[in-house]
């Protein structure tokens, strides 16, 4: 991917072509659509970066001072090596965009990739294709909202904090003085806030931008009788509060404050200037001057920022990442204006040439976006697949287990497909195997040994009864197969934590869950329907699964390892895939219908809570009459509703209006699935079913287990 840096010994913006973020915890990966270059912060960086030596050592005395220090401790070799290193190091620069996710961690809730986000941090919103971002540095953007003006969240929360900090009351009047882009925004969310607002600066033409966006009134800093002017308009009292957001090397700015505010006055200093407060203003009205840091509580604290803790919002309300939010709402309430803050619209790939746009002094822009080309969905792997290369010429398939299920649902899609070659199988029982090979193909039976140390084995399909597939599994990934695993990964919680183990150990490693609900043809017209509203959903799945005979193996706790886990994890995962956040509690409850019968023959309900407040329940049922549907789904989200009859006929209504679609035949996505896989082996990509998530539909399905009143599970 590419990024904007700059060469400290130089000073010269460049891009640079370097490795994509690596995903950690806590984190998201974001594919920025715009981020804003700052006329205040990044020009004191350009202009640092022109400064020679000597200049940079007058500009930060305190970096000089350590390096006299050092010279002092190690000498001054040492000290000359540090300096080099530091000089040749390129800087990245930005700190405020907008995209959409492409990654998320496990432990991160309340965002999905394909979402929209505001991001912030010096160390992580920067000018680049690709950012990674702590949770508590980013927002979801309004749907309302455009990803350009959500770009300027950072901004916006800067300037929120330094209103906060003013603490203005509903009918008083704040001079701002300093109308840069900080300035402006703090303009109008002073505006917002009902707050009377009066304007100064150098350039009339700010003023007169100032009064556009809300500003009762304005003056040029080179006005005569200023004070007089600001007395005028307060009835004589002076400004309730004074925000200075203005950047120069004097203290004009604070000595003006000083002079319009009122007794007890209230000065808050967010912009860069140089701080000599005079003592006779300040002193003989008893002016509170107070400081604003960056974009608010949470600011410089690494347990915030990197290891997302957060405070509690009946103590501190006001947050970095609530301040976005807040920041956020107000553009979707027109709060704001950002339109007329853009100076320009600016190609990423022009980045070097809007830099030097901040060096114009007579004309500085207010704001520059550099907008990212379309295209980036997602991140180069962080660490290779193994193989790492996609499948040149047929693709060489194994299959291991040969029941009704591989006969039917597997192998007739497998040889279909004309990049499939069928090399072995393997079954249980030799004339299982034996007699499929000869039925579909096969170049020969084998056992599952001999599949498993077969080297010419590209794709391996594991179909085998349940309480084996986590043994299986745990040896392909040894082998760096691309996996396609049948429902259920894990009989129990100790087979779950082995086999995800085993994949953490092998990064890269390619391991496919059969969940095939997700890929049924009905389900894709189903879910972007529903994604069209916002907000939490509501989703009900009912399945009448029918009677068992109760010797069947599924049953059986050491082979099929219950019904529930056996097939109710198909539903939990669909459950998921529909409502895309992140499951945070599960409960079940399960009715007896025998006390004889085996603990699996029951009616189970399940009810899932997720992060963004969606809820939903699942019944299976193993009672129920034959003439419904074996399984419906309605889905309810904003002014929207769907209905899924046994994947067969789907209805979608909005607001009285329905539309309906419907199918030959019920159809449960087993064909799209192995497609979908073989796609994935050819291509070299990841499974189209993350490891990920299949791992929290199983961790949801014990969960439930769990909570069964007077139901013990191993």
């Amino acid at each position: 991917m590419k990024q904007v840096f700059q060469q400290y010994r130089s000073g010269r913006i460049e891009i640079i072509e370097v490795p994509a973020p690596t995903l950690e915890s806590g984190m998201i990966l974001v594919a920025n659509a715009y981020s804003i270059i700052s006329t205040g912060t990044e020009r004191a960086k350009v202009e640092m970066g022109d400064r020679s030596l000597i200049g940079m050592a007058m500009a930060r005395p305190d970096l000089a001072s350590k390096v006299v220090d050092m010279v002092r401790r190690e000498g001054i070799a040492s000290a000359a090596r540090a300096v080099r290193n530091k000089l040749d190091r390129p800087t990245p620069l930005g700190y405020s965009s907008a995209g959409t996710v492409l990654q998320i961690s496990p432990d991160v809730r309340g965002v999905a990739p394909g979402d929209r986000v505001a991001c912030a941090g010096g160390e992580y919103a920067y000018h680049a294709e690709i950012i990674r971002v702590p949770k508590n540095l980013f927002a979801p953007v309004p749907p309302e909202v455009d990803l350009k003006e959500s770009a300027f969240a950072t901004l916006g929360a800067i300037a929120m904090q330094g209103v906060r900090r003013l603490e203005p009351v509903l009918g008083e009047t704040v001079v701002v003085i300093g109308l840069g882009l900080i300035g402006l925004l703090s303009v109008q969310i002073l505006r917002a806030a009902g707050i009377r607002v009066l304007a100064i600066d150098i350039s009339n033409e700010r003023v007169e931008l100032a009064k556009d966006l809300g500003a009762s009134d304005g003056w040029s800093r080179q006005s005569e009788n200023l004070e007089n002017r600001v007395l005028g308009a307060t009835q004589n009292r002076g400004a309730d509060g004074i925000l200075v957001t203005a950047s120069t090397k004097q203290n004009d700015p604070l000595v003006l404050a000083g002079h319009l505010a009122r007794e007890r006055g209230r000065v808050v200093l967010v912009g860069d200037v140089e701080i000599q407060l005079p003592r006779e203003p300040y002193y003989l009205k008893e002016i509170d001057f107070r400081f604003s840091r960056s974009y608010g509580p949470g600011r410089y604290d690494k347990a915030y920022e990197e290891k997302g803790l957060s405070y509690p919002p009946a103590y501190v309300p006001w947050t970095e990442k609530r301040n976005l939010e807040c920041f956020l709402d107000l553009l979707a309430q027109n709060q704001v204006s950002i339109a007329p803050l853009i100076t320009e619209t600016i190609p990423f790939e022009e980045s070097p040439n809007a830099f030097q746009q901040l060096k114009n002094r007579d004309a500085p822009p207010i704001a520059l976006a550099l907008e990212y080309p379309p295209g980036v969905t997602s991140p180069p792997p962080t660490e290779p697949f193994i193989p790492a290369q996609p499948i040149s010429g047929e693709i060489r398939t194994a299959l291991i287990g040969a029941g009704n299920f591989a006969v039917k649902y597997l192998i007739p899609f497998l040889k279909s497909d004309s990049r499939i070659r069928l090399q072995s199988i393997a079954a249980s029982r030799g004339g299982s195997s034996e007699s499929v090979a000869r039925q579909f193909g096969f170049r020969s039976a084998q056992t599952a040994e001999e599949v498993l140390s077969d080297p010419s084995i590209d794709l391996l399909l594991i179909a085998t009864r349940h309480d084996s597939h986590t043994d299986l599994a745990v040896k392909a990934l040894g082998r760096g197969l691309y996996i396609h695993l049948e429902k259920p990964m894990a009989c129990t919680e100790e087979e779950l934590k082995r086999l995800h183990q085993a994949y953490s150990e092998r990064p890269g490693g390619f391991l496919h869950v059969g969940f095939n609900r997700r890929f049924a043809p009905l389900i894709q017209p189903m879910t972007q329907f529903m994604e069209e509203v916002p907000g939490p959903g509501i989703l009900h799945l009912r399945v009448l699964a029918g009677q068992l005979p109760a010797d069947h193996w599924l049953l059986d706790p050491d082979i099929g390892g219950g019904r529930l886990i056996g097939e109710g994890c198909h539903f939990i995962d669909l459950a998921h895939f529909l409502i895309r956040s992140r499951p945070i509690r599960c409960q079940a409850s399960a009715r007896r219908i025998d006390t004889e019968s085996p603990l699996e023959n029951q009616d189970v309900a399940i009810s899932v809570e997720y992060e963004d407040g969606s809820l939903a329940n699942i019944l299976y049922l193993s009672t129920g009459a034959t003439g419904p549907g074996k399984e419906r789904i309605e889905y309810h989200r904003g002014n929207r509703s769907t209905i899924l009859d046994d994947f067969r006929v789907l209805e979608c209504w909005q607001e009285g209006r329905l539309v309906t679609r419907t199918r030959s035949r019920s159809d449960k996505g087993h064909r799209n699935q192995i497609e979908c896989l073989i796609e994935a082996t050819a291509q070299g990509q990841n499974s189209p079913v993350p490891f990920e998530e299949s791992l929290a539909t199983h961790q949801t399905l014990f969960e439930a287990l769990r909570s069964l009143s007077g139901i013990s599970h191993s």
